[in-house]
């Protein structure tokens, strides 16, 4: 017979009699005080009166569970490792609250939020190694990887105590004659350290574009990129913030060049730079994929973008405009 688990979080409604107010709040749990909205005070197992005006002020009390406990994380094919081979996940995760007050009220759902947060990070890793090298090390690279990572799972309001790995599987056995997904995946590193050289050497730039001339030599061929948002409207220029940056980001956190407030967004999802001229965009390990023309992208594998194009990630679409400007010479 299973015992059922406690929520991490509770609303009560304390008793009242004639304005006092009483509260309880029992032993490793936090107790949060809310006073019309408002966090009044924060308090640790015991019993509590409070006076209140009656209909005036609305209270509430809300227990947060600060014992340790356990969360389990299981995904079925929904990581990549780098030459495309799926993997299958499941972990337990032993974590405590830090700050109750942060996840009570700033985050609607805190489990899940730390539970796609988790998701973020085991794709992170998973997207660094080819499927061998996961058969062989897997759990401990995964292991280490969010080991190292529990900073972004501090700005939850939470702190891991240990992470175990129950399973790590394959569906699909990665062959060692997948010659061509591992060529893709070096070609990928190949083209982005060129343009990143390409970037920092004006004269390398500048060379790209002599090299777009036409036959006659009379003119210049520019391109002006942008992504425009197909609801709102909104129009991303590529040039200009690509102008002093080697590559654009994009993704939930703050810390992106481009921040996409979607919940099916991860922190860092994707990235988009340019090469000789041509625009390209590069899943970097994202847990709900990055889509251009509804196919989903391999990770770490950069794509194309060409005029015209819907570029889709979690609820947010975009489509890709590139306007050819051409420059006469005398």
């Amino acid at each position: 017979m299973s015992v059922p688990v406690s929520p991490l979080v509770q609303v009560l409604t304390p008793l009242r009699c004639v304005g006092w107010m009483l509260n309880f709040v029992d032993v490793g749990y936090l107790g949060l005080l809310v006073r019309n909205g408002k966090l009044v005070r924060q308090l640790s197992p015991g019993r509590y009166f409070h006076f209140v005006f009656p209909c005036l002020d609305q209270c509430k009390l809300i227990l947060v569970d600060m014992r340790t406990r356990n969360l389990q994380v299981i995904s079925r094919k929904d990581f990549l490792s780098r030459d495309q081979v799926v993997v299958n996940v499941s972990l337990n995760v032993t974590y405590q609250v830090l700050n109750a007050a942060h996840i009570a009220l700033r985050l609607s759902e805190p489990l899940t939020s730390l539970t796609a947060t988790l998701k973020d990070l085991v794709g992170l890793a998973i997207a660094q190694l080819d499927g061998q090298v996961l058969m062989r090390s897997g759990r401990t690279h995964i292991r280490e990887c969010l080991l190292a990572q529990f900073n972004e799972i501090r700005e939850l309001g939470f702190q891991i105590a240990d992470v175990r790995l129950d399973e790590i599987s394959f569906p699909e056995q990665p062959k060692v004659h997948q010659r061509s997904d591992l060529l893709n995946a070096h070609s990928a590193e190949l083209l982005q350290a060129s343009y990143l050289e390409s970037a920092m050497n004006p004269l390398v730039f500048s060379n790209s574009l002599d090299a777009e001339t036409d036959t006659v030599g009379s003119r210049a061929n520019f391109s002006h990129c942008s992504l425009v948002h197909q609801k709102s409207g909104e129009k991303i220029s590529l040039a200009s913030l690509l102008s002093t940056k080697p590559y654009l980001a994009l993704g939930r956190e703050l810390d992106n060049d481009f921040v996409i407030p979607d919940r099916e967004c991860s922190r860092h999802h994707a990235q988009v730079f340019q090469f000789q001229g041509i625009y390209y965009l590069m899943d970097v390990g994202s847990t709900n994929g990055t889509y251009v023309d509804g196919k989903r992208l391999v990770p770490q594998n950069p794509t194309r973008l060409r005029s015209g194009v819907t570029v889709q990630i979690g609820q947010q679409t975009w489509q890709f405009e590139e306007k050819i400007l051409y420059l006469w010479k005398r």
